[in-house]
């Protein structure tokens, strides 16, 4: 199985090498979120993400996983409020697996 490069760490995280099995899950995950919804892919892809990084770093940095339902409240909200996403200006309070990313882009494409 092809192997990614590894991309820079904040310092003091370990690189670990990865089993020939976890690649192999990685990939059968990577599978299994292309065949869902763009969003249900976003939330699953971005839990995950939020879940491997350590405790620690986490909490240094202030990284939280926001539900989508919090997500999906706070971009209705906007919407409520006049918001247009086809033309209007978002700033997106995270950082973190893009949940909030995900709703303007679908809002933008024709039904």
């Amino acid at each position: 199985m092809p192997r990614l490069a590894p991309a820079a760490l904040p310092d003091g995280l370990p690189l670990t090498e990865l089993s020939d099995f976890t690649v192999a899950e990685a990939c059968a995950f990577g599978r299994d979120l292309a065949r869902l919804p763009m969003t249900d892919a976003v939330v699953a892809l971005g839990r995950l993400y939020t879940q491997a990084l350590p405790s620690a770093h986490r909490a240094e940095q202030g990284i939280f996983y926001t539900p989508p339902p919090l997500a999906g409240r706070l971009l209705n909200k906007a919407e409520r409020a006049g918001h247009d996403w086809r033309t209007g200006r978002a700033l997106d309070p995270s950082c973190g697996g893009g949940r909030s990313l995900s709703k303007p882009p679908l809002a933008c494409w024709p039904q």
